[in-house]
């Protein structure tokens, strides 16, 4: 190259880099006015703030309207009282997918301990360890929670590999508008643009009524997953599903086709090997997630861990007419709680027990989540343990 050439390409390259800022600067200058105020708030997501939501299994002939309090969660507006506040966390078996308004077991518990306690549902649906950490960050000290409790179940544990707290040193909040420091060079430089990318990434259309399951093509996910979990192309994950859907119950199929029955209940069936391979994984990630659970939330509110099952190693039984399927160790991942509640010295209730004993009663047979019963239980068990701490 020579020397005409070599300052044309330094020439245009500084034009380039010139543009470049400038462009970055004039987005910036636009977006810290736009996004100044977006803050990480409550976690539940903005969609559910006021919604009332009909949850059905159709094949359990189930169904009941699901309502959500101003900020995202299954529970009424809660009172600002100054006795002891217990937050309730977990994912849908805390928020309470197969229970009626008021029959959740975050109400069974305030019915339980009475009106000189204020319980609220923290539950959030689909949510795990990754989801708890951020829900427990955001909501104890703006919600002035005295007393945590976390519901964990085997889904938790086998949903997520690695490490389960993004930032463990940060502190916590004391209020919804309060931001964790920028972690990232560029977060530092250009905190508008951030924001944005922030908000645009978190957007979701608001739902305010209508159903939880809409008609959908069950086939399709299920191929996305066999493809993606199974580690197979697309074309033999097709195959595998049309093999496999011949075991689904046609009552479950066709209420999934319908939105009338959650489609991921007949999705996970039509995967294999979804839970085996993560144990040895979720056993260290784990129990750091206790520790950090010990040393962040300990100082500021009362803990206690509660175990609540699953029903089954693969979900609704009802639904599979195939032979039985090879799931994980369900008491290896019970001692796994078990152990990792004492290494961090923390307070935690099993379930197991008492919800075998009330039998078929404990869960929907086709959906698989917790009965009203079932809740019922878990409340008594957690009134019980908190009103003799």
């Amino acid at each position: 190259m020579g020397a005409a050439a070599r300052r044309e390409w330094t020439a245009r390259a500084a034009l380039l880099g010139t543009a470049l800022v400038v462009g970055l600067a004039t987005a910036e200058a636009v977006a810290r006015p736009l996004f100044r105020q977006v803050r990480p708030g409550p976690p539940a997501r903005v969609e559910f703030q006021g919604a009332s939501l009909r949850f059905e299994s159709g094949p359990d002939g189930f169904s009941a309207v699901h309502s959500y309090n101003s900020l995202g969660y299954r529970d009424r507006e809660w009172p600002d009282t100054a006795g002891p506040r217990v937050g309730c966390y977990g994912d849908s078996f805390t928020a309470g997918m197969g229970a009626r308004d008021g029959h959740t077991w975050p109400d069974a518990l305030g019915r339980r301990l009475g009106p000189a306690w204020t319980v609220l549902n923290l539950g959030e649906v689909g949510a795990g360890p990754h989801g708890y950490a951020a829900n427990l960050r955001a909501t104890l000290r703006p919600l002035g929670i005295t007393h945590a409790v976390v519901a964990l179940n085997s889904g938790d544990l086998l949903g997520t590999r690695g490490a389960y707290v993004a930032r463990p040193d940060d502190p916590l909040p004391k209020t919804f508008g309060e931001q964790a420091p920028p972690r990232s060079p560029w977060e530092r430089l250009l905190p508008g643009l951030a924001a944005g990318w922030r908000a645009f990434r978190g957007q979701a259309p608001p739902q305010r009524a209508g159903a939880w399951w809409q008609p959908t093509d069950v086939e399709a996910l299920a191929v996305f997953e066999v493809a993606r979990v199974e580690r197979v192309t697309v074309s033999r994950a097709r195959g595998l599903v049309r093999e496999r859907l011949g075991r689904v119950r046609p009552a479950c199929l066709a209420a999934a086709r319908q939105g009338r029955f959650n489609p991921w209940n007949v999705v996970h069936l039509l995967v294999e090997g979804r839970d085996g391979p993560q144990l040895d994984d979720v056993e260290a990630s784990f129990g750091e997630w206790m520790s950090w659970l010990a040393r962040s939330v300990g100082p500021v509110a009362r803990l206690l861990v509660v175990y609540y099952p699953d029903p089954s190693p693969e979900g609704p039984l009802g639904c599979w007419q195939g032979p039985p399927r090879a799931g994980a160790d369900r008491e290896r991942l019970r001692a796994l709680v078990a152990a990792a509640a004492r290494g961090a010295s923390l307070p935690w209730i099993d379930a197991t027990d008492a919800l075998a004993a009330a039998g078929d009663a404990a869960y929907l047979r086709y959906d698989g989540h917790p009965t009203e019963a079932a809740h019922a239980i878990v409340g008594a068990l957690v009134a019980s343990h908190l009103a003799g701490s």
